[in-house]
């Protein structure tokens, strides 16, 4: 094989791998050579230049990105990340609790102590206590579960209820669940079916309201919690 051949047999395989596009963008300035036209050693040595500069150009960009690049597997990057939304792929399980005591008293006989950090009431007849849910916007509520004491002196039960207010607020509460309580001592009553559980907070507020009945001191309430999921940070 003539020398002439030989780099002609170089200079082809060199374009065919740095001009795929995965690899390099297009290399232009080649001369092309003719059967039967001389070939100069200032025509084949520059194309070797070009091509070259462009392996050269392709290495600095690649050592760029892999110094640069985050790990999908895991990572540490510094500086600012600017992204227009992020969205889990998996969405994440979070957990709202609410202490008994912390329910306003609405209607009926004042709140009275229970057991510690608990809510009961004082008197006979029926009283209503309400209190704010506080949840995240577009979050997705899964589950509802009211932690409750009851005594044996009390004939009837405790209830619960998770409601939605449409704003303005004109009246228009909903339910999306409710719950009553069944045993005695402490324990707890849970239910997965919730009506309109996404948290629309431009459009809904939330409330909850525990209705404690019997004579004084036979029903507490421990706690609320609302088992939610998100997708957004």
């Amino acid at each position: 094989m003539s020398k002439f051949i030989w780099f002609l047999a170089i200079t082809a395989a060199a374009v065919g791998v740095f001009a795929m596009p995965a690899v390099a963008g297009p290399i232009s300035g080649l001369t092309t050579f003719v059967p039967g036209t001389p070939a100069t050693a200032a025509d084949v040595n520059n194309n070797f230049t070009i091509i070259r500069n462009a392996g050269n150009d392709t290495d600095t960009r690649l050592i760029n990105v892999e110094a640069n690049r985050v790990l999908k597997t895991g990572d540490t990057m510094s500086g600012t990340l600017t992204v227009p939304t992020l969205t889990y792929a998996v969405p994440k399980v979070a957990f709202w609790s609410f202490q008994g005591r912390g329910f306003i008293h609405d209607t009926g006989n004042g709140f009275a102590p229970c057991f510690p950090d608990t809510l009961a009431w004082s008197g006979a007849g029926t009283s209503t206590f309400r209190a704010p849910v506080n949840l995240p916007h577009g979050a997705t509520i899964t589950g509802v579960t009211y932690n409750y004491w009851k005594s044996n002196a009390a004939a009837d039960n405790s209830t619960f209820a998770l409601n939605r207010t449409s704003l303005p607020a004109t009246g228009s509460v909903s339910a999306m669940a409710t719950l009553a309580s069944s045993a005695l001592s402490h324990t707890a009553v849970s239910t997965n079916t919730i009506t309109n559980p996404v948290i629309d907070n431009q459009n809904f507020s939330y409330h909850m309201v525990v209705t404690l009945g019997g004579t004084a001191g036979t029903h507490c309430v421990d706690a609320v919690t609302i088992r939610y999921t998100y997708v957004n940070p």
